[in-house]
């Protein structure tokens, strides 16, 4: 992802009928290949701006490394242990390189817990070998390890952000970055990052494609608000402008299908509660991904 882009990565459109989203409307199947790109890409880009960015995957590639392995170069791994930033989160088990290392406030007293570290009833975890990506993860699409593509089976995804290998197997924890990824000593990570879009946006995706594309033709039924209309009264023709004044203050369209979907997605952003968090609070895994 990056700062400068002005619409989203994948935002998929929803239509009527039987097609899927291969079909389109009618208004937008009569346009060129390429203007029905540009019309698509309009109402995408103008959903997932009025909906705060909040929404659609972008793909990301990255080969993770250790910070020890880059010899002061900067790591692609995020994250390091509480008090001590030369232990990164990924690990071999031990308490030394390499552990996964989380601050505890027991009786009064800090402790850095190593998962797997201990055998006591301080901590139950077992190790499993992770990887911090930079989340949140929707999905994973490709690993190459030492040039050879990983079994989908073999990892998962826990917490929108840790890749854990699944197979006894563990993560290498440094590459070599000169070499192509279908080399061996290599690592790569493809996966799709960001938000998938709802249902509810892809077919405010696909109605508002379909008027902005009659819109563009002039066509007279499209439902877009006009800003002025020419009224005949007694002989007397009068220009007024219509009430897009409101729709263009609150960002709508005047599309119900649309502006309904866009004002929940916004209010619930706009109304989330305020959130605490504790250091006492134990971070609890679920998996989000699996193949």
């Amino acid at each position: 992802m990056t700062s400068f882009r002005t619409q989203p990565c994948a935002w998929p459109l929803a239509y009527c009928g039987d097609g899927g989203q291969d079909e389109t409307c009618a208004s937008v199947a009569a346009l060129s290949p390429a203007m029905q790109t540009i019309v698509q890409n309009a109402a995408t880009a103008y959903l997932w701006n009025i909906t705060g960015r909040q929404f659609g995957t972008c793909p990301l590639s990255i080969r993770p490394c250790k910070k020890s392995c880059l010899s002061g170069y900067y790591s692609t791994y995020r994250g390091y242990a509480w008090q001590n930033t030369n232990l990164p989160y990924f690990g071999d088990g031990s308490i030394g390189w390499g552990s996964v290392v989380n601050p505890a406030l027991i009786g009064g007293q800090w402790y850095n817990l190593p998962c797997g570290g201990c055998n006591n009833d301080i901590c139950s975890c077992t190790y499993v070998p992770t990887i911090d990506l930079l989340g949140p993860v929707a999905s994973i699409d490709t690993i190459f390890q030492d040039g050879l593509l990983l079994d989908p089976s073999t990892y998962r995804v826990d917490n929108y952000r840790w890749l854990v290998r699944t197979d006894g197997h563990d993560w290498p924890t440094c590459q070599d970055m000169v070499l192509a990824t279908t080399e061996a000593n290599t690592l790569e990570v493809t996966y799709q990052v960001g938000v998938e879009v709802p249902d509810g946006g892809k077919l405010a995706a696909g109605v508002l494609a379909c008027q902005m594309a009659k819109a563009a033709c002039n066509d007279g039924s499209c439902q877009l608000p006009q800003r002025i209309h020419s009224v005949t009264r007694q002989q007397v023709n009068v220009t007024v402008l219509d009430s897009y004044d409101a729709f263009y203050i609150n960002g709508a369209t005047g599309l119900f299908a649309v502006d309904s979907w866009v004002n929940s997605v916004n209010f619930s952003r706009n109304r989330a509660g305020t959130r605490i968090s504790s250091p006492d609070r134990y971070d609890r895994r679920r998996t989000t991904w699996q193949s």
